[in-house]
């Protein structure tokens, strides 16, 4: 009977332990996404938060109710990398809250070795997993056993003191962005979805992005066991400021880096649209005044991207008219 417990014995208070509010709750959080859309600088965001108990994007909604350590397990990359995108984050060097292995210490740990559970037994941190398919010791994402033999092993984790798991893992390649589901939001076997708490999306906004000549945005989506995630808009780079001294390094032309500042920046999702009902009002009056007015000289007015502009000309429904020597816009 010693080995089991009554209700009245079982720990917490009746409601899930989030160690961020509305983002981390106790037990395995996936953090997902096609490659190169931002899952590791998400990770690190929350890495950040934990060790320093500053709210996550600094937006008070993402509280840290206490700080936690973090044992990073970056098992795709050497301590260059990490080293690099630690400093710019401004992670803590306190090895105390926040520590690391890499592939420039040799083969990574699996998640059995004895290194790795006297560490957890001691700290009793949140484990970032990057990636998790690395921590798989078969070959097959997409075999239930194997995913079960992972669980297995993340679930010995948090028994050994873990406040939470998280893994960074890629989505499957017919994710609709449009539509996404949690099914395709987490690529392998459906017995992997059996054992999170919550599921991250993130998903680069590509048209914004235009292969880095316009700003990186971030959507993320989230789907949660016990409590109900909401949707948010993160940006890693930014319009510059055209007061912007010259001597400033910037990611690309007339592009600046939020990461190089310190961390994702929120955007306003709200602030967004009515940018883009702004921008409607403004290509429609200037269409008005100026039927023939081209695609730069719109882009120079309203100051946006021909890109946006172009997308903007397709929700308003209009299409340039050619006629004699001369060409104006025509709502079709």
């Amino acid at each position: 009977m010693n080995e089991f417990r009554g209700v009245d014995e079982l720990q917490g208070n009746g409601t899930v332990k989030m160690f961020i509010e509305e983002f981390l709750p106790e037990g395995t959080t996936l953090i997902c996404g096609l490659p190169k859309e931002g899952k590791s600088v998400l990770a690190l965001s929350v890495a950040k938060a934990l060790t320093s108990g500053k709210p996550l994007f600094g937006n008070p909604r993402f509280s840290v109710p206490e700080i936690v350590p973090v044992l990073y397990l970056a098992a795709e990359s050497g301590d260059g990398a990490l080293k690099l995108r630690c400093e710019k984050f401004g992670i803590t060097k306190d090895k105390t809250k926040f520590i690391a292995r890499t592939l420039t210490q040799g083969p990574m740990f699996g998640l059995d070795d004895l290194n790795i559970e006297q560490l957890v037994r001691a700290m009793r941190p949140v484990v970032i997993l990057e990636t998790l398919i690395r921590f798989n010791e078969g070959t097959d994402e997409d075999d239930a056993t194997e995913s079960r033999k992972l669980a297995q092993a993340i679930f010995r984790l948090i028994a050994f003191g873990a406040k939470a798991v998280i893994g960074i893992h890629h989505s499957r390649k017919d994710l609709n962005k449009p539509k996404p589901t949690k099914e395709a939001a987490v690529r392998g076997s459906g017995d992997g979805l059996a054992m999170v708490d919550a599921v991250w999306l993130v998903m680069q906004d590509e048209r914004l992005f235009q292969q880095g000549k316009g700003p990186n945005e971030i959507d993320v989506v989230g789907w949660g066991r016990d409590f109900n995630p909401r949707p948010m808009r993160l940006a890693l780079t930014k319009r510059a400021p055209k007061d912007l001294p010259a001597t400033v390094i910037t990611f690309a032309p007339g592009i600046s880096s939020c990461v190089d500042a310190g961390d994702l920046e929120w955007v306003d999702r709200q602030r967004v649209e009515t940018q883009r009902q702004d921008l409607a009002e403004i290509i429609e009056q200037l269409i008005t005044e100026d039927p023939a007015i081209n695609l730069p000289e719109l882009a120079e007015q309203t100051k946006h991207s021909q890109w946006e502009i172009r997308k903007a000309l397709k929700r308003l429904g209009y299409q340039r008219a050619r006629g004699q020597g001369n060409s104006t816009w025509k709502k079709v």
